[in-house]
C-alpha cells in the first residue's frame, strides 16, 4: 500500500544542529518522514543572498526536495509603501507568480496533508488547493511561538530603555503581525505552539482554532557525559542565533553587568564563550574585552559543552521555548537563566537550574554551582532526565499523535 504524501513548506533548511528554529523544522520532518511521503519545498522570504542547502541526511528522508527561489517577484503593495504594508515584509514574496512556481515544483502530485513551518508561507497553501481522494489536504501550521506577542515584548523592551524609534518600529510590527494571525490561522486543522505558555495566549485570543503543543527537542550524545569537577579558569557558555536581537541584547548584558559582577564577588580568571549564528558586529566586538571569546558559526555545539563549566541563558526578552537550556542538560552542563531566558519550559529554580534577574544575583547563581559540588550533581542529574523524558525526538511523535494528526 503506497504511503501517504505530505509536503513539508519552510522558509529554512532544516539542521540536526546549530540554532533552534532549524532545529526544530528538523525534528518534525524527520518524525513526519516516518509515516509519510514527504516532498520538501524551501521558500526563503527573508533577504537571502544565497540559497538554503538542505544537508544530505534530510535529502535521504525525502522523497523529493526543492528549493525555489522567491526574490524577484514581489508584492507591488509593498514596494508602493513598505510602512503602510499590512503584513510583516517576509509576506511580500507571496504573488501569483511564486505561488504558480510553488505549484510548479510538484505538479501533479496531490497530498494528503501540508505541514507549515512558520506563519511567514502562509499563503502559499493556497497554491495546494486539492489533496489526495478528492478532498483537501490537512493543513497545519508550526507557528514555533506567538510573533505578535514576542513583537509586543520587544516594543516594551525598547521603551523602557528610552528607545522611541525601535519601540515604535516593533510596535508596528507586532500590529502587522497579528493582522496576518487573524486572517490565516483560522485556515489551519491544526496550530502548533512550541511553549505551553504562548499556546495557552494563543488559544485564548483565537479559541476557534485548535492549538496543541509541540515541543523543541534535541538529540542526546551518544554517550551521556561524564559529570566533571570545574576547571580553575571556568568557563561560562553562551550559545544563541548572534543575529537575534534578544540574543545580541543578552550576550552585551552579560559582557557589560554580568561579568563585571563575577569579578567584584570572586578573582577567578573568568572566561566567557559567545557561540552561535551570524553575530553581528556589536557581537564581535565584545572580543575586544578580556575574558571573552566569540566562536562564530560552530558546526556543532558538542565541543563547546564538554568545555563549559556553566551555561549562562541571560535574556531579557523574547520568547518561544529554550534550545540553549534544552542542549545543556542535554549535555548535563549545569545551567543559570533568566526568567524569560527559562520562560515556555517546565523547570524550576534549584530543581533542575538556578533562575536569577539581575546582575549580583546572576553572579552568585553562577558562584554556587562552581563552589557546591553537591547542587551542581542533583541539578544536572536532574535536568538530564527532564530532557531525556520530555524533549527528545520521541517527544514529537507523541505531541502529534495527542493532536490526532492524520497517520502518525
Amino acid at each position: 500500500m503506497p504511503r501517504p504524501k505530505l509536503l513539508y513548506l519552510t522558509r529554512m533548511a532544516p539542521l540536526i544542529h546549530g540554532t533552534g528554529t532549524p532545529q526544530r523544522c528538523g525534528a518534525s520532518l524527520e518524525i513526519l518522514a516516518d509515516s509519510y511521503d514527504v516532498h520538501l519545498l524551501v521558500v526563503p522570504v527573508r533577504d537571502e543572498t544565497e540559497m538554503p542547502v538542505v544537508p544530505e541526511y534530510f535529502r535521504e528522508r525525502c522523497a523529493a526536495v526543492e528549493v525555489m527561489n522567491p526574490n524577484d517577484s514581489v508584492d507591488p503593495d509593498y514596494l508602493q509603501s513598505p510602512d503602510s504594508y499590512a503584513f510583516p515584509k517576509e509576506f511580500r514574496f507571496a504573488t501569483e507568480t511564486n505561488l504558480r512556481r510553488a505549484a510548479a515544483q510538484f505538479a501533479g502530485t496531490r497530498f494528503d496533508a501540508v505541514y507549515l513551518f512558520r506563519l511567514f508561507l502562509a499563503p502559499f497553501i493556497e497554491a495546494f488547493p486539492e489533496g489526495a481522494n478528492g478532498r483537501p489536504p490537512f493543513l497545519a501550521l508550526d507557528l514555533d511561538d506567538y510573533q505578535s506577542r514576542q513583537r509586543r515584548s520587544r516594543a516594551e523592551a525598547h521603551a523602557n530603555c528610552n528607545e522611541p524609534l525601535l519601540a515604535e518600529f516593533h510596535s508596528r510590527e507586532a500590529d502587522r503581525s497579528a493582522n496576518a494571525e487573524s486572517i490565516w490561522l483560522p485556515r489551519f486543522d491544526q496550530v502548533f505552539m512550541a511553549g505551553g505558555e504562548e499556546r495557552d495566549a494563543l488559544q485564548r485570543q483565537h479559541p476557534e482554532i485548535r492549538v496543541a503543543r509541540l515541543p523543541n527537542v534535541v538529540r542526546l550524545p551518544g554517550i551521556p557525559p561524564a559529570a566533571r569537577q570545574p576547571s580553575e579558569e571556568p568557563v561560562l557558555l553562551f550559545v544563541a542565533s548572534l543575529e537575534y536581537p534578544p540574543n545580541i541584547d543578552a550576550a552585551i548584558y552579560l559582557v557589560q553587568e554580568i561579568l563585571p559582577a563575577l569579578r567584584a564577588a570572586s578573582d577567578r580568571p573568568w572566561r566567557i564563550q559567545i557561540a552561535g549564528a551570524r553575530p553581528t558586529d556589536a557581537v564581535r566586538q565584545l572580543a575586544e574585552k578580556p575574558g571573552i571569546e566569540i566562536i562564530a558559526d560552530p558546526p556543532t555545539v558538542a565541543p563547546l559543552y564538554q568545555r563549559a563549566d556553566v551555561a549562562v541563558v541571560p535574556l531579557r526578552s523574547g520568547s518561544g521555548t529554550r534550545i540553549k537550556i534544552l542542549e545543556a542538560a542535554a549535555h548535563q552542563v549545569p545551567f543559570v537563566s533568566t526568567t524569560i531566558g527559562a520562560e515556555g519550559l517546565e523547570v524550576s529554580h534549584e530543581r533542575e537550574g538556578l533562575i536569577a534577574d539581575d546582575p549580583q544575583e546572576f553572579a552568585a547563581a553562577v558562584l554556587r554551582l562552581l563552589d557546591d559540588s553537591e547542587l551542581r550533581s542533583r541539578m544536572t542529574q536532574r535536568a538530564y532526565q527532564w530532557v531525556r523524558r520530555r524533549h527528545t525526538l520521541p517527544s514529537i511523535r507523541e505531541a502529534l499523535q495527542a493532536a490526532e494528526f492524520p497517520q502518525i
